[in-house]
C-alpha cells in the first residue's frame, strides 16, 4: 500500500509494472561480474560505461539487459559468485560507514554477543524462530547485492537474542546458586 502510488508513476512513466526501482538491475550486475570487488569497489567501470546507453535502450530495457548479464555470471562463473557472497556476508556485518568510529566498538560487541548467544539459545531454537527468520529475511540482499546499511534492520532483533540469552544465563545461574548441596 505504501508504494502504490510510486508504483502507479512508474506504470505512467514506462507503461510497464514496476514495483518500486528499474536500478535494482544495475545494482546486482555492479555485484555480480569478474570486476566487481577489484580495488574495494564493488561495480566495475563497464557498468557505468554501460549506464550510457540509458539513453538508447530506456530504463525498462537497460534494467532487463543488466538482470540477464547479472545471471549470466552467476551461471557461468559459479564460484566467483559464492566469493563474491562470502564477501558481501562481511560487507553486510561490517559497521555501518557514517558513523563508524562511534559505532564501531557497541556494534561489534553485539555481534560478538549474538554469535554467542545464538550458540548458547541453540537447544531453543523454537522460542527464538521468528526472530531468526526475520534476520534471515534481512539477510536475503547478500545473495546479490549488500552494504553495511541493510544490516540496521536486525539490530533489534540481534538485541532480543541477547537478552534472552542473557536471561537464560541467569536463570541457570540462579538455579545452580539456590539447589541444596545433596552432599
Amino acid at each position: 500500500m505504501t508504494v502504490l502510488p510510486w508504483t502507479y508513476r512508474n506504470y505512467r512513466i514506462h507503461d510497464q509494472f514496476v514495483l518500486v526501482a528499474t536500478a535494482v538491475g544495475i545494482g546486482i550486475w555492479a555485484n555480480n561480474n569478474m570486476n566487481a570487488y577489484e580495488k574495494n569497489e564493488p561495480a566495475s567501470p563497464e557498468i557505468y560505461a554501460d549506464t550510457d546507453s540509458l539513453l538508447l535502450y530506456g530504463e525498462i530495457a537497460l534494467k532487463k539487459r543488466a538482470w540477464k548479464n547479472a545471471i549470466s555470471f552467476v551461471t557461468a562463473h559459479p564460484y566467483e559468485y559464492v566469493v563474491h557472497c562470502l564477501r558481501r556476508v562481511v560487507t553486510f556485518w561490517s559497521p555501518y560507514i557514517s558513523f563508524a568510529k562511534k559505532y564501531k566498538i557497541p556494534w561489534l560487541t553485539l555481534l560478538v554477543t549474538s554469535i554467542f548467544s545464538i550458540l548458547i539459545l541453540r537447544h531453543q531454537w523454537e522460542r527464538l524462530s521468528l526472530v531468526y527468520l526475520l534476520i534471515g529475511f534481512y539477510l536475503g540482499p547478500v545473495l546479490f547485492i549488500a552494504e553495511p546499511r541493510y544490516h540496521l534492520p536486525t539490530i533489534p532483533f540481534l538485541i532480543i537474542i541477547v537478552s534472552f540469552s542473557f536471561n537464560y544465563l541467569f536463570t541457570v545461574l540462579y538455579q545452580k546458586t539456590r539447589m541444596p548441596d545433596m552432599a
